[in-house]
């Protein structure tokens, strides 16, 4: 799927820049917003709205979570359950997202979506506690749609629900939590393209998680490669020549009466250790040098790949 910005567009770029750190922020919200606006663009289709609807349900989708840009990191990626004082930092990330988007004119017909998209049919949501028709619709589908990706994906205190799982959550808050018409449409969707995409996601997850492992092992293969080379440069420097020289020493001297043939014998088995020393830190270097440009070889490659917690 397509995003519904256009990251080529000056105007558009900042926020689909916005949207990708957010993402990058929390790793097991990766690919969360993307997911969200197809989901949105998918229901608002199968609502009957117009086309204008539909573009704006799939814009909305994308950006309802743009406030949790200004929570701290340890929050998102908290693993237990957040404390009062967290929880009402996470309340605050609606209107926070408003203020960021209302500079941007494309953005202001979904404004209203980012504002409540967590309040609730029975009025107990937030910010306002809005209830009922009260609530914009694109907020209602952005909540579905929202509650749903969030329910199947991994969390840092929870591990994904199943497709069925979610369901059942969805049927259990119709008409407490979401709009009670909404969500048989929901139920009713094609949901092939969403689980599409999700691949798509994990793949690029993967692959993200390998080239970070990548540049781990690159790293210490350039260590290796580092501790070889000052190993070699040691023996070639000091210990080869100064091997050679007190064999030669011990030649001449052998020549001259002064050194014995098994003084002689001591050195060049020395000065031959050293040499074989020396050669064996050069192949060990000419190895680590072959290992880590293969590493950073595999990290650069492009090789193809398939097309929060609020």
């Amino acid at each position: 799927t397509t995003s519904p910005l256009n990251a080529a567009d000056p105007g558009e770029a900042p926020i689909v820049a916005l949207v990708s750190g957010i993402d990058r922020r929390a790793p097991t919200n990766r690919g969360h917003s993307r997911r969200v606006s197809l989901l949105c663009r998918m229901l608002a289709e199968a609502l009957g709205l117009p086309a204008t609807q539909v573009r704006r349900a799939e814009l909305a989708g994308l950006v309802p979570a743009v406030g949790t840009v200004a929570l701290p990191s340890r929050i998102l990626r908290k693993p237990g359950p957040l404390t009062r004082q967290e929880y009402a930092q996470v309340r605050r990330h609606p209107q926070i997202g408003c203020r960021l988007l209302r500079g941007w004119l494309g953005m202001r017909s979904v404004l209203g979506a980012v504002r409540h998209h967590h309040e609730r049919w029975d009025g107990l949501g937030y910010p306002k506690g809005l209830r009922g028709d009260r609530i914009p619709r694109l907020a209602r589908i952005v909540a579905i749609a929202d509650a749903y990706d969030a329910m199947v994906s991994d969390r840092p205190y929870r591990a994904a629900l199943s497709h069925e799982q979610a369901f059942a959550e969805l049927r259990r808050g119709r008409g407490t939590h979401f709009d009670p018409e909404m969500v048989p449409v929901f139920l009713g969707l094609d949901f092939r393209a969403f689980e599409a995409l999700r691949r798509e996601d994990k793949a690029r997850e993967e692959l993200r998680a390998v080239r970070v492992s990548l540049s781990s092992e690159a790293l210490q293969a350039l260590e290796r490669v580092s501790a070889r080379r000052d190993e070699v440069e040691l023996l070639r420097r000091d210990l080869v020549p100064g091997a050679q020289s007190a064999y030669e020493a011990a030649t001449i001297g052998f020549e001259n009466g002064k050194f014995s043939f098994l003084e002689v014998l001591d050195a060049q088995r020395t000065y031959f250790s050293a040499k074989s020393q020396y050669l064996s830190a050069l192949a060990a270097f000419h190895r680590a040098q072959t290992e880590l440009e293969s590493l950073l070889g595999q990290a650069s490659a492009d090789p193809a790949t398939p097309s929060s917690r609020e």
